[in-house]
């Protein structure tokens, strides 16, 4: 009886005692709110990335353990406005919140936004087959967004607060800005007293603002004085564009000012270009007067030589027995979809790459009206790996006979003339050749236009990935190009990939209807088609080891690229828009770091173009970086993926542009306040026409991620080897390792760490003991790989000003060294 009684008082008394215990914040399990804490600052700038923290408690009755379904937080943002990087962040394997536990998340936050107001929305939910299903409240943080560098006016300023401790909140008098890191924006030029404080730490900064300027705090959370520094805001405005207008009203008066010079500048070019075209055109009719004379005398000639031509031609016609003529190749059908394809001006078949185009397309003008009666037209291409053959076909119609280039040609005769043609190294869909024509003692110039490309090239060289590449870019400037569209329909057709070549077959169609041999193939394709769904058996799919299967409705995968210790590449094309792009996807994912994440949000924003450029990343369900695809570069006959392929030692006029475009590169990344420290020959990838670009810029992440083996060092700095002698690894230790690919590319031998050369016994490498003509690098290579991080260069900028001078000067100064102490 007693028991029911105090049962009874129970279930009556629980809202109080739950609101009770909500109030102290005791965390009973299954009382009270789950949000507990955050890091999020209330102001942000836009485009700078905020690593953050938000904590939840479980206040419900189940543990959240990741078994058969998986909890996390939840990002319900505007990611139009505010991107979380990730946007579910999953309790790692292993973990068990139980009821009445604080779990705390760690992502990154990505403001896109113009300035204005925002809610951002988190909650702790369960994810399943069926969808997310919430297991605590929404919780909302309200977010400002600043204009840029907190200044929306040239006559205001702004204060940014910035600390290695996260936990600290920032006032000014007695208005609380938030945590940091902490913009205070649009304030008017002055002193103020900024606080800064936690629960072990209170401290207060005087900070001067200046009128367009951000005055930047750095707070070490110590004793010390905050490292002040000054920024001058460029062009402001309130994020509108007519605050942008308004803010700089002087600057747009300016350009205008200039835009108007400008103009009148050409107008009056304009009118003195047409004053002496008039002048020259009365010339001209001066001088056509005084030649009436001479017409009498030259139709005179035109007779006689009519006499002759009617009887027998004063030279056969020249012809080739090269490849080149027009031949059979009229006659080429389709057998097989991507065997052959004949677009009415263009012929290819296996194993030859030709082009054929219409006389009338491909006859240029002449620069001199005075030019005879001559026909020039390309018959025939033949591209071979670094150059290509063009065979010209020349008639002469006049009554002279004419000599184009090394090559006679008689009156009415005709004439092949093969020309050899460099692979070109620019994106042109041709290549404009200037013939030199002589006749009756006059010279002329006829330029022609050749349809040799890159993309060609390529074919021909069998990296097909890039040609397809090229095509793709030469279509959407020029989407009408027929041949582009051939080419791209080939490449489809030998991946596999039936109907993308189909579709763009019918895009041909759309300018020329009437073309049979187009219909022809794309009717071939469509029957294969449906052969392979006629089959009783099911088609087995190529499969790819390593590739997922989640990834196949948005990626097709085409081959493996290659693998390291850590990872998997696999070249893929994206089903949306047919872009070719590599898929890094690690061996397994057991842990992922929260220093994983924060690398991939600051890799988001390299964009260089010696740098490898990275356009996605995920972590669930599938862990992959969607990166950029390089082909290699094509060098002494072979296609060298990256520099460690090359043979070395190199000349000078190869492996200086390399070096330059590294450093340019390693540059970038350093001003990004990114190190490599694993720089190598073998992470320095090529891409055409031998472009490098650096990569493995997360390997240790990664390697945290998943993976096995152990990471094998090209070379290492001293104080990789012993740091507590040399000190920590920083920019300089980047510097060195570019010392000892210069030290490779020069010698083909790996830099000695102790900058000793092995073979001499001398304290200091010289490239001179490897050739006298590389005397006057010696300071700039010694200042590279100095024993002593001090001694090295402070920056990769400096040593870039340094080698080209060097390289500027002549080689008669080679025998000349340069002491330690000159610049």
């Amino acid at each position: 009886m007693y028991a029911r009684i105090l049962a009874l008082c129970l279930i009556c008394t629980s809202p109080f005692i739950a609101g009770a215990l909500a109030d102290l914040d005791i965390g009973i399990p299954g009382f009270g709110p789950s949000y507990v804490s955050d890091t999020i600052p209330d102001r942000v700038l836009p485009g700078h990335s905020y690593p953050v923290l938000v904590s939840f408690r479980n206040s419900g009755l189940v543990s959240w353990e990741d078994e058969m379904r998986r909890f996390g937080l939840l990002y319900e943002g505007d990611y139009s406005k505010i991107t979380a990087i990730p946007s579910f962040v999953g309790l790692t394997k292993g973990m068990n919140i139980t009821p009445g536990k604080v779990a705390t998340f760690g992502f990154t936050l990505l403001p896109l936004g113009i300035p204005g107001t925002y809610d951002l929305k988190f909650s702790v939910v369960m994810r399943s087959g069926t969808g997310d299903q919430k297991v605590t409240e929404t919780y909302v943080k309200r977010v400002v967004i600043v204009p840029t560098d907190g200044i929306s006016s040239p006559v205001n300023g702004s204060v940014f607060v910035e600390s290695p401790i996260l936990d600290m909140k920032v006032s000014m008098g007695s208005q609380t800005i938030g945590n940091i890191p902490a913009i205070i924006a649009d304030i008017k030029p002055g002193s103020y007293e900024i606080r800064v404080s936690n629960q072990s730490f209170d401290k207060t900064y005087p900070a001067d603002v200046e009128r367009g300027t951000m005055t930047r705090l750095f707070i070490r959370g110590d004793e010390n004085p905050p490292v002040i520094e000054k920024k001058k805001a460029g062009p402001v405005s309130d994020g509108t564009l007519l605050g942008y207008i308004e803010a700089n009203i002087p600057l747009i008066l300016i350009i205008l000012l200039i835009i108007c010079a400008c103009s009148g500048v050409a107008i009056h070019g304009l009118r003195k270009r047409r004053r002496l075209e008039e002048k020259q055109e009365k010339k001209e009719e001066k001088d056509n007067e005084s030649e009436d004379r001479d017409s009498e005398r030259l139709k005179q000639e035109k007779k006689l030589l009519e006499k002759v031509h009617s009887k027998k031609p004063l030279i056969e016609g020249i012809s080739s027995t090269g490849t080149g003529g027009s031949g059979g190749m009229d006659s080429a059908r389709m057998e097989d979809p991507g065997k052959s394809i004949k677009s009415g001006n263009v012929v290819r078949k296996d194993g030859t790459i030709s082009h054929k185009k219409k006389a009338s397309a491909q006859k240029s003008k002449d620069k001199s009206s005075s030019l005879p009666d001559i026909d020039i037209q390309v018959r025939d291409i033949e591209a071979k790996p670094g150059s290509a053959v063009a065979s010209i076909g020349i008639s002469n119609h006049s009554e002279n006979g004419i000599r184009v280039e090394d090559m006679d040609i008689g009156a009415g005769g005709f004439g092949i003339l093969p020309v050899e043609l460099s692979e070109p190294t620019d994106d042109a869909p041709e290549v404009v050749l200037p013939l030199r024509i002589l006749i009756s003692g006059s010279e002329f110039l006829k330029n022609i236009s050749i349809p040799y490309n890159r993309g060609v090239a390529l074919l021909a060289r069998g990296v097909v990935e890039k040609a397809y590449e090229y095509f793709r870019t030469l279509l959407q400037s020029d989407p009408d190009n027929v041949e582009a569209n051939i080419n791209q329909a080939q490449i489809l057709l030998k991946w596999g990939l039936e109907e993308e070549a189909a579709l763009l077959l019918e895009e041909i169609l759309k300018s020329d209807p009437s073309n049979e041999e187009i219909l022809e193939a794309i009717e071939r394709i469509r029957e294969a088609n449906n052969r392979k769904k006629k089959k009783a058996e099911p088609e087995i799919v190529k499969k790819i080891p390593g590739y997922p299967d989640e990834l196949l409705d948005r990626y097709t995968p085409i081959r493996v690229l290659g693998d390291d210790p850590f990872a998997t590449v696999i070249l893929v094309r994206r089903n949306d828009t047919g872009e070719l792009r590599a898929l890094k996807i690690p061996r397994t994912t057991e842990t992922i770091s929260s220093s994983l994440y924060t690398e991939i949000s600051l890799l988001y924003q390299l964009k260089h173009p010696y740098v490898l450029r990275m356009f996605r990343a995920e972590f669930s369900p599938i862990v992959m970086l969607e990166l950029e695809y390089v082909a290699g570069g094509f060098y002494d006959g072979k296609q060298r993926m990256n520099l460690f392929d090359l043979p070395v030692p190199l000349p000078e006029d190869i492996w200086f542009p390399l070096l330059e475009k590294i450093s340019e590169g390693l540059l970038y990344l350093h001003k990004q306040g990114v190190r490599h420290y694993h720089l190598s020959p073998k992470h320095i990838l090529l891409d055409e026409p031998m472009v490098p670009k650096i990569s493995g810029l997360i390997r240790e992440s990664l390697r945290g991620a998943g993976g096995s083996g152990k990471e094998e060092f090209f070379a290492r700095a001293p104080e990789q080897i012993d740091p507590e002698f040399f000190g920590k690894p920083g920019k300089r230790t980047d510097i060195f390792l570019l010392g000892a690919i210069w030290f490779w590319f020069v010698s083909g031998k790996i830099i000695n760490p102790e900058g000793v050369d092995v073979d001499s016994g001398d304290d200091k490498l010289r490239l001179s003991s490897i050739d006298m003509h590389y005397a006057r690098y010696d300071y700039c290579f010694q200042k590279l790989v100095a024993r002593y991080k001090r001694d090295r260069y402070s920056s990769v900028e400096i040593f870039l000003r340094d080698i080209r001078e060097m390289n500027q000067l002549p080689h008669e100064s080679d025998d000349l060294l340069i002491s330690g102490d000159e610049s």
